[in-house]
This record gives C-alpha cells, structure tokens and sequence, in this order.
C-alpha cells in the first residue's frame, strides 16, 4: 500500500481552463512527450509520462502510470528525506499554471481519484503538494490549501473551503444582464432548455436554470454559481445531457456504438473505458483495440460481452 497522493500543476499557464476538451487531450499528450523524450542527462527519455494521472478542468480523469506502475514525479534529488521515494506516492498533475485557478469540476476530480484510491486499499490517506518536495510555488495557492485539508482527513465534506478567489466570474441569477448571461441562453439552449439568446435574465432564464438544474439532481435556485456553471460546461463539451445513470439498466440519452463508429461521443466512451483503468487511445474512432476494451469492461461488470456500446454498458461506464 501506498502512503497517498501527491499533487503537482503544469508551472507555466497550461492554457486549459475555459477550452474545449480536446484543449486538454493536446496538453495531456505534450507532456507525456516531453517526459518520453531524450534531455540532458537523461538520454533515452523516460518510459512514459512521469504522474499516475492527469485532471482536466472538465472533471476527466486522464490515465498516465495508473495504479499499477510507480509514478516518477516527485523530484529524485529530494525523495527519501522527508515523504519517501516515488514508488510509496500516487501522483495527479492538474492542468494548470501560474494566474489559473481551479474549476468545482477540476476538484472534484481530484476528490475522486483520492477516493478510489482509499477506498480500494491501494494507498493510505495521506494528500501532499509537491511543494513538500521540491518545487515551492507547485501546485500553486488552491490546491496546496486543498492538500493540507484532505491530508489524513475525508476529502469530501468536514468543512474543506476552496479559497475565494480575488475577482472571478459573478453569479448570475434573476434581473442581471450582459455577455455571460447570454453565454448562459446559448449554452443552456444548446442542452434542450430553449432560450432567446439577448441577454437579460428574466422568468424565462430563470425557469431554464431551475430545470437544467432539477434535471441534473443539483439544489434548484436559479442562480448560476461555479457549480451550475461547471455542470453546464461540462454537458456542452459532451454534446448530451448525462442525468446520473439508474441502478439499473434504462434507455440512456447516449447512441449505441460499434465497430466502425465515430466521433465525439465515442471519445466520451474511450475516456470512461480510461477512467476505469482500461488502456486505450482516446481518438474518436471505434475500431478494434476499442472493441476489445469494450469486451473486457463488459466481461469485468457481468454484461453480455459484445463489445457493442448500448444502455447496459453506458450505465456501468458512467458509475465510478
């Protein structure tokens, strides 16, 4: 067992906060490379990228060396006086940099890894940033707050506050008008909530607001705040709405894919196949190596193992 996780950022701005997803895959993917590629002193480059995972502002995981390989991100000239080598940490890159703050998403992602990894016996709890380590400004204010709260404590609930940050995006909510309440018409049209898009939030918004937020099972005020924010955010980028999956296998809102499929939300499946430690190639296109994870996934959750994505197997990959 493991002593727990350590958390890092990217240092430079990582550009991902406020982008498209596929923003985040590009960044995930350069890294990786980075670390792979030969550099003074270490003339064959790594064997992969150095952190056991990666999180997006979205709230996606992105698998690195898993929770089968020892991570190497901690700093080799540092391990061992004071937290122990490497190979005692799991460790999660958050996609960020200096002048970049956290999603609710972002954090929530990281909540869940840390969870799992109590929760399956594969590490204690302990939470450090990197800064611990090495690195004095990583992972920056928020999460090194963050760490210092979860550090041998649950990671949800208990009173963990994120620190305000000094300026940010306002909550809108019935009587404002602007730019960001017509972002909010356009998004929340978008997610089957029509809306005219001219900026004034009147009855109308606020009934859409109230029923997106109904829908999705969050508290229901009809204020647009971080987290409604990050709830609609994260819908757009996966092109349909994502209710929390039934205990028991329903008509989803999600495609039935197969060998030959393509597109977004094949790629939405190939993350959660990630997410679920399977390793595979996150690029859109179902063809046999996606198949293939398909089938062991459905061999693994007891379904018939078909490789074919239907409603069954989206409501076992869309359960943590």
């Amino acid at each position: 067992m493991k002593k727990g996780f350590t958390v890092h950022w990217n240092g430079p701005p990582a550009r991902c906060v406020g982008q498209p997803h596929s923003r985040c895959e590009s960044f995930f993917r350069a890294v990786k490379a980075f670390h792979m590629s030969p550099r003074p002193g270490i003339p064959n480059g790594w064997s992969d990228i150095a952190y056991s995972f990666g999180m997006c502002p979205h709230g996606i995981p992105m698998v690195g060396r898993g929770w089968n390989k020892n991570q190497f991100a901690n700093g080799k000239d540092v391990v061992g006086v004071n937290n122990g080598p490497d190979s005692q940490w799991f460790s999660i890159i958050v996609f960020l940099g200096e002048g970049e703050r956290p999603t609710p998403a972002m954090v929530s992602g990281v909540q869940a890894l840390i969870r799992e990894g109590r929760q399956s016996g594969r590490c204690a709890a302990e939470v450090k940033p990197h800064k611990d380590w090495k690195v004095k400004s990583c992972p920056g204010d928020e999460f090194t707050f963050l760490c210092r709260q979860w550090d041998g404590r649950p990671v949800d609930g208990g009173g963990v506050v994120i620190p305000p940050a000094p300026t940010g995006p306002r909550v809108l909510r019935m009587g404002h008008n602007g730019a960001d309440v017509k972002d909010l018409q356009v998004k929340l049209t978008k997610l089957g909530f029509p809306l005219v898009a001219d900026g004034q939030f009147g009855a109308a918004t606020d009934k859409a607001v109230r029923a997106f937020q109904k829908q999705f099972g969050m508290g229901v005020d009809g204020a647009v705040g971080p987290i409604t924010w990050a709830a609609i955010n994260l819908r757009v980028w996966s092109s349909a709405p994502a209710p929390t999956p039934p205990p028991a296998p329903k008509p989803t809102p999600y495609p039935t894919l197969r060998v030959g499929a393509s597109g977004q939300m094949v790629k939405v499946a190939q993350l959660r196949l990630a997410w679920h430690g399977l390793k595979l190639a996150v690029d859109g296109k179902f063809g046999p190596s996606t198949k293939a994870n398909v089938v062991t996934f459905q061999k693994a959750k007891r379904l018939t193992a078909d490789g074919v994505v239907g409603p069954a197997t989206w409501v076992e990959l869309w359960k943590d």
